[in-house]
């Protein structure tokens, strides 16, 4: 009550008090005066609805105005709380969007890494294959460089090597005009009996064959041992056929001595010249073993006035030739001539060249052509 408004608390007293005098009057007696009284009242009423009526309508108007500010608050809350339910669930989505993104993310960054990781190591590997080609280009292009120093080397070599042969084929062909005059003069000097044998390869040459008898001729020696026979044994035996002596002429070949032989009988030189075969075996000179000729061939033979040491051949051993002077020099007379075949070689040089420095006596010649080696000796004088 203490809320009402006063002029409301009036009214309704009024109300009151008009309710209870119609009802006392009626119950009086007095029914006119009731209705009167209910007339006034209805006329209140009706003024009074009349007056409430823009009240009325003003409130229904604040009221239906503040409903839909009121409703308007609703929605707008419930579109809010909606909105709050939505960014809720778009909340709930996008974080589980970012947390499968993150996921993803954290997929990409571990896949990144192990792609760098793959091109770290491929880069990697990649530098060591490149350094290792390029350690490869170098030792290739050093062995470049090598080959064409070497094709360099091999072609000075080649250019040296065609010297050499340009200048042999001088040689050569000089050679032949020598051996072919050299072989002209011995036919000039002698008219064989038979066909003669070829001179050159194993035999001697045709400029060696004429020194040799050019030197039998002037020193016309009563006895020459021949160490390797052959066409030697024949032209010997016609220049001794001239100016007496005999020829003694060794070979370890058994075979090659029989067609000497048979040489010298065709010639009708047999007489002259003896053929004997000595086979080789040890020869021992200073702790240097040699196959040499066996000594026993040489039982008989003493004062050789001429020796001609033309074998054994070199394939028998390194300087083979060397032994006959330490084996014949007993045998050699006082004064005779010794002839070393092939002495252009560079064995037999070596042969000659310690032969003048360890055989007393022995003193070498100068010879016409460079294919022989001569020397003179005379025996040393007992002091």
């Amino acid at each position: 009550m203490k809320d009402t408004p006063k002029p409301y608390i009036l009214k309704l007293a009024a109300a009151v008090l008009l309710g209870t005098a119609i009802a006392i009057t009626a119950v009086l007696g007095y029914p006119e005066l009731a209705t009167a009284l209910m007339g006034v009242v209805l006329g209140a009423l009706c003024v009074s609805v009349l007056r409430m009526g823009p009240r009325v309508g003003q409130q229904i108007r604040t009221q239906t105005l503040e409903s839909r500010k009121l409703t308007q608050r609703i929605e707008a809350t419930q579109r809010q709380v909606l909105a709050a339910a939505k960014d809720e669930r778009a909340a709930e989505r996008t974080q589980a969007l970012i947390t499968k993104l993150d996921d993803r993310l954290d997929t990409n960054l571990a896949t990144q890494r192990r792609v760098l990781a793959a091109l770290e190591n491929e880069r990697l590997a990649g530098a060591d294959r490149q350094q290792e080609l390029l350690t490869g280009l170098e030792k290739t292009q050093s062995k470049i460089e090598e080959s064409i120093t070497s094709m360099g080397r091999i072609g000075d070599k080649i250019a040296s090597g065609q010297r050499r042969i340009d200048q042999n084929l001088i040689n050569l062909r000089w050679e032949l005009v020598r051996e072919n005059e050299a072989l002209l003069q011995l036919f000039d000097r002698f008219e064989p009996r038979a066909p003669m044998p070829p001179s050159g390869g194993w035999a001697l040459n045709p400029t060696g064959l004429l020194e040799l008898l050019f030197l039998v001729e002037r020193r016309q020696p009563r006895l020459v041992v021949e160490l390797g026979g052959g066409t030697s044994s024949i032209w010997i035996a016609y220049a001794l056929e001239k100016t007496g002596g005999r020829v003694i002429s060794m070979d370890h070949d058994h075979e090659y001595a029989a067609r000497t032989r048979l040489m010298l009988q065709l010639h009708g030189l047999d007489h002259v010249v003896e053929v004997r075969d000595a086979p080789l075996s040890p020869f021992d000179i200073g702790g240097e073993t040699f196959n040499w000729y066996g000594l026993d061939a040489f039982q008989g033979v003493d004062d050789i006035e001429l020796l001609l040491v033309d074998g054994p051949p070199r394939a028998v051993g390194p300087i083979a030739r060397y032994p006959a002077l330490q084996a014949l020099a007993p045998k050699l007379a006082s004064r005779s001539t010794v002839i070393l075949d092939d002495a252009n070689r560079p064995e037999e040089q070596e042969v000659a060249r310690r032969w003048a420095e360890e055989v007393p006596g022995l003193t070498r010649e100068t010879a016409i052509f460079d294919r022989q080696a001569i020397f003179s000796y005379e025996r040393p004088t007992a002091e």
